[in-house]
């Protein structure tokens, strides 16, 4: 009969109770296995994660909305709306800030967030609006996409599964925040599947950490130094329980016991400690979490982690954040919102909301020197039209093309 070969990976069950000892068969211990449970573990468990999105939709939570209609000098910006009463109050659980700091915690966890419209079928605005856990919320996809101009072609229904009972919301109920990094186009990818190696390298950092703290094993070994012409003499079996009791019972930290051993024994100590500088756990956790800012594209000067970063690091990482990445994001947030809040007349007349950071103190500075730098142009044009002027008062007048090229036009 011939033999089989099965590959070994075969032998690596995920999920089954003997998973364990079938790994350690082969060497290795089991991997953090990626689902969106494991991605909520990293961000509840792993500190660094949790800090690094945290940080990131609080300061994109900042924004105040504005609703604006029109373009350059008929530029408006609409005050009253039923729009920005729902954006204000989005529901009776959270405020404007507290919705968008956990929408945001959703889309850079999962890489998606889900939002449920109210009451959209009784009125164009919806009377509330909530975002839907990841974990708990199922999706059906029609499985058709490229040739569907309603959201109904593309997505069949969505099931929220909590507390025992199933809510199915329609398509059209339900917006869809994505960074389309999936491979079927319609669903979202979580930032953290790329960073799998970093995160379970830092979780399990943790956790060996917490080993060596909890579970030292024996710091060392008594044993008896006595020897005769055979070579060491071994502790009876009494005499090891004595000493080990004793050593126990009277030898120890608190304020009842002894710090030094007294023996009329002949004893010798062999340490069994471990440099735990030597595995660089720390040096692992600072690398794994600069790779992780990096990715969610922030600034390390905002972090408490960044040694030595002065107020002025701290407010240009603030305003690096922003510009590079923040305000960006939030714009595509904004067309959003409004593709799905604002109705198709009022898209078509110019309005849309967006978000405006620009009270931000780390921001206040930037519009104050992009402002100076428009005067200083403003003068520099003056002064050039003025001599224009002054050549032509006296006969040499210039030419159109060197006044143009003066005048930078």
């Amino acid at each position: 009969m011939a033999s089989i070969k099965i590959p070994w990976y075969k032998f690596w069950d995920r999920g089954s109770a003997s998973s364990t000892s079938k790994n350690y068969m082969i060497g290795q211990s089991s991997p953090d296995w990626l689902n969106e449970n494991t991605l909520l573990d990293w961000y509840n468990y792993v500190p660094q994660v949790k800090t690094v999105i945290n940080r990131k939709a609080s300061m994109a939570s900042n924004m105040k909305i504005k609703l604006l209609q029109g373009y350059g000098e008929d530029l408006t910006e609409i005050d009253s709306h039923p729009v920005l009463s729902l954006l204000k109050t989005p529901n009776i659980l959270q405020s404007q800030k507290e919705f968008i700091t956990q929408n945001w915690v959703f889309f850079e966890v999962f890489g998606e967030s889900f939002t449920l419209m109210n009451g959209r079928e009784f009125t164009s605005v919806p009377s509330s609006i909530f975002n839907l856990p990841n974990t708990l919320l199922k999706v059906n996809p029609t499985g058709k996409l490229y040739k569907q101009i309603e959201k109904d072609g593309i997505y069949e229904s969505f099931e929220l599964e909590a507390n025992g009972k199933t809510e199915t919301y329609q398509a059209e109920e339900i917006i869809h925040f994505a960074n389309y990094g999936g491979s079927d186009g319609i669903r979202g990818q979580s930032i953290l599947k790329t960073l799998q190696f970093p995160v379970s390298n830092t979780k399990k950092s943790y956790e060996a950490r917490n080993v060596l703290i909890a579970k030292r094993g024996a710091i060392g070994i008594l044993s008896n130094s006595s020897s005769d012409e055979t070579g060491g003499i071994p502790l009876k079996p009494k005499e090891k329980d004595e000493l080990q009791e004793k050593f126990d019972l009277k030898y120890g930290l608190r304020e009842d016991q002894s710090q030094v051993v007294v023996t009329n024994g002949s004893l010798k100590w062999q340490a069994m400690n471990f440099d735990v500088r030597e595995l660089a756990l720390h040096l692992e956790e600072t690398q794994n979490f600069r790779i992780l800012v990096d990715a969610y594209g922030l600034n390390m000067n905002i972090f408490s982690e960044e040694k030595g970063a002065t107020f002025e690091n701290q407010k240009e990482g603030q305003r690096a954040a922003y510009e590079s990445t923040i305000i960006p994001q939030a714009e595509t947030f904004m067309e959003k919102l409004s593709k799905e809040l604002l109705t198709d007349q009022e898209i078509a007349n110019g309005m849309r909301l967006v978000a405006d950071y620009s009270h931000l103190p780390c921001l206040q500075a930037n519009q104050k020197e992009k402002a100076e730098a428009e005067d200083r142009r403003a003068a520099a044009f003056k002064k050039n039209v003025e001599g224009i002027v002054a050549l032509e008062s006296i006969g040499q007048g210039l030419d159109d093309q060197q006044i143009q090229d003066l005048l930078d036009l």
